[in-house]
């Protein structure tokens, strides 16, 4: 029987193509990446039930960037003398305890002459003593069915149905603007990129992953390895398109999550179903701290760079 019957799809199908992600000068993105981990539990989210497969794709997503990047969960600290909240983002404390003395001590010699002034860093600091959340060691977030379904609900026209999917710009546009929920895991911008293989490889090295969408053929039910087919197990399947979070490449073809556990693809597969491929830069993935950097070695300003679109 095929896994179609138990297994829902939940995607849009394409639309204009977008564009390539800029390349950063003196940046060379590596022959493989793999920023999934095949002992983390990737939860099915209700795929088999509903058409959720985007935003279920979103919380894979999030798994991915907090495991790789070990940070903390934080509520968005309060903006203060007429700055952003997004400018405090590198404050924060290891393994989510609340700032030690050393901590506010470190941050007052950092930022002196920045335009922060102590009283800023003070307050700064109560503010974190109140509103910490901790999180495991290995930074790992798995998102709740609750979350997910939040998300589901609040995105396109709120229905939650076997057949009723989302775009992958709806959840991002959610994810921005609310985060996965409480205005946590949310993303600071988002883009449609160009499904070609450069453009792809650099979209899930540089952000840590991407979301894709797929004409699935009926062989895909049944497969263990994505791959071509022919005949007509190598049509598109009448369930529709189903979306997919990229977290890894190589010679040979691309890693994704879909139904709970790690799927491979060839690289002809990917070029024969592919629709659109989105990325974000997602509050999880950008560096914690001052000085700091992402899982990439990349810095936030070169992140920042490669998601605000061009003048």
């Amino acid at each position: 029987m095929a896994l179609s019957t138990y297994y829902k799809r939940g995607g849009h199908p394409p639309r204009a193509r977008g564009v390539t992600v800029r390349s950063l000068a003196g940046v060379s993105i590596p022959g493989q990446v793999g920023w999934a981990n095949a002992g983390v539990n990737y939860p099915m989210y209700g795929n088999d039930q509903y058409g959720d497969c985007t935003i279920a794709a979103y919380g894979h997503l999030v798994q991915t960037w907090t495991q790789q990047n070990g940070g903390i969960v934080y509520d968005t600290p309060p903006a203060m003398d007429g700055h952003g909240p997004r400018r405090y983002s590198v404050f924060g404390s290891n393994g989510g305890y609340a700032p030690m003395q050393s901590d506010i001590t470190s941050w007052l010699q950092r930022y002196s002459g920045r335009g922060i002034s102590p009283a800023e860093v003070l307050s700064l600091a109560a503010w974190w003593t109140e509103h910490f959340v901790a999180i495991s060691a290995s930074g790992l977030y798995t998102p709740t069915m609750s979350e997910i379904m939040t998300m589901y609900r609040g995105t396109g026209d709120g229905q939650v149905s076997a057949t009723t999917g989302r775009s992958m710009e709806e959840v991002f546009q959610y994810a921005a603007v609310t985060g996965l929920s409480h205005d946590k895991h949310g993303v600071q911008g988002y883009k449609q990129v160009g499904i070609g293989a450069q453009s792809v490889k650099e979209a899930i090295y540089y952000f840590g992953g991407a979301l894709a969408s797929f004409d699935l053929p009926t062989s895909a039910d049944n497969q263990r390895l994505w791959r071509v087919v022919t005949g007509a197990g190598g049509n598109p399947s009448p369930d529709g398109w189903h979306v997919v979070p990229l977290t890894g490449y190589n010679s040979r073809g691309l890693t994704c999550i879909t139904w709970g556990k790690l799927m491979q693809m060839t690289w002809g597969w990917y070029n024969k179903y592919v629709g659109e491929v989105w990325t974000a830069l997602s509050e999880d993935w950008i560096p914690k701290y001052a000085g700091t950097q992402a899982p990439n070695g990349l810095t936030t300003d070169q992140l920042t760079k490669l998601i605000v679109p061009t003048a």
